[in-house]
């Protein structure tokens, strides 16, 4: 079971549902690919691992988040954060009303292991965002000097 979130921030669990490996599709790959176009640590071994990153599992309530396998003997990241969050997210607007949604990545290991859509709306989304409604956010910046 993983945790996802829906309904303006309630946590909910889910049900992973596991299926046949296959490659990413046009639409993942353009998410994917802005979370990683940022500069920071580990980005380039996390690059290499999306040429070669395969879909082996999804969420079971209708939203777009995907599980992820790398094959072991790639370059592992030295993105580890203790939470297991890459150091970047992507906000989605969600309309005047709402918080915006977001789309995190996780990294296990130092390896690719899912690419969460976090939706705070009253239903799933059915699929990914289109790129220009990305917007990248670094979550590691320090803060602005006074």
């Amino acid at each position: 079971m993983v945790s996802g979130t829906g309904g303006y921030g309630r946590r909910e669990t889910r049900s992973v549902r596991p299926h046949h490996p296959r490659p990413l599709t046009t639409a993942e790959r353009q998410v994917l690919d802005p979370l990683l176009a940022p500069e920071f640590s580990g980005v380039a071994e996390l690059r290499a691992q999306a040429h070669a990153v395969e879909v082996v599992g999804h969420c079971d309530c209708g939203c777009p988040t995907i599980h992820l396998a790398v094959a072991r003997e790639l370059p592992r990241s030295a993105c580890a954060a203790p939470d297991r969050l890459a150091p970047v997210e992507a906000e989605v607007a969600s309309g005047p009303t709402g918080p915006n949604d977001q789309i995190i990545l996780f990294v296990d290991d130092g390896l690719l292991s899912s690419m969460e859509y976090v939706w705070y709306g009253d239903r799933p989304p059915a699929g990914w965002p289109r790129p220009e409604e990305l917007t990248i956010v670094r979550t590691d910046a320090l803060p602005e000097p006074d």
